[in-house]
């Protein structure tokens, strides 16, 4: 959040003792005045330093299908037909292997499967996660995610067009994540998803045999709703961060699944 002063010093806490048990350090409110708000984060969490983000925008690499995670080898991180393959089924034959562990642990992870290059997982990376229940936000999940994970180009343009012009009846033409998170936390009683579930995405924006039948052989993956926001928060005087910033991770719940300081 950028606020004037410094409301860590107003409220005793000390920046060099920042992991402390103080609630206050998450209980710091936004001004009240014109002009101030909440930053959205939107595609690439690595382009932005404050805000909203679903995590379920993200392709989960506990739960994504074999065949799904060649499709986004071969796409994002440029393997050929047969690598992308090899690659897809050594990754899933890790994952079996740490299922006693609940699978890949992190993302960080994935650079331990034989065969995957820094370069190759840089590419990917930032559409991956290991937190949730498996599924992907289809009112929030990126155009470069869904084309990496095979959808037809042309069934990818209108559904995220269609999300954009139907959110701009909320937020002045943006794209706003923050205003999804809120209906989903229920928060924004008057605001509505894009897509209530499949029937309906098939519907608002006709939908072909040949591209249903792709959004079919995904059809495990799909949800319509999250779970998981993460947020980053950063505090600025005069334009300047004065302390490290907060990454946090939490369920509708409240409850934290990951912290850290960036």
């Amino acid at each position: 959040f950028i606020r004037d002063g410094d409301p860590w010093k107003e409220k005793g806490l000390d920046w060099s003792n920042f992991w402390t048990d103080h609630q206050e350090i998450f209980d710091i409110d936004l001004p009240d005045r014109p002009g101030t708000e909440l930053a959205v984060g939107y595609g690439d969490p690595a382009s932005w330093t404050y805000g909203l983000f679903d995590e379920q925008s993200k392709i989960n690499l506990n739960a994504v299908p074999e065949e799904a995670l060649a499709k986004i080898y071969q796409n994002a991180a440029g393997l050929d037909e047969d690598k992308a393959k090899d690659l897809a089924a050594k990754t899933v034959e890790w994952r079996k292997r740490q299922e006693i562990l609940t699978g890949f642990g992190s993302v960080e992870e994935l650079l331990l499967v034989p065969g995957m290059t820094p370069s190759a997982w840089k590419s990917i990376n930032p559409s991956l996660t290991v937190f949730g229940n498996g599924k992907l936000n289809l009112n929030s999940a990126d155009q470069r995610t869904l084309l990496w994970l095979g959808l037809p180009e042309s069934l990818v343009r209108r559904i995220v067009e269609y999300r954009k012009q139907h959110w701009a009846q909320y937020s002045r033409g943006h794209v706003p994540n923050s205003v999804l998170i809120a209906e989903e936390l229920g928060t924004c009683p008057r605001c509505e998803k894009p897509f209530k579930d499949l029937g309906d995405l098939i519907q608002k924006i006709s939908v072909s045999g040949e591209e249903q039948t792709a959004l079919s052989l995904l059809g495990a993956l799909w949800t319509f709703d999250s779970e998981l926001i993460r947020f980053r928060s950063v505090l600025k005087k005069n334009g300047v961060p004065v302390g490290p910033g907060l990454e946090c991770l939490a369920d509708k719940k409240g409850r934290i699944l990951s912290l850290k300081e960036l």
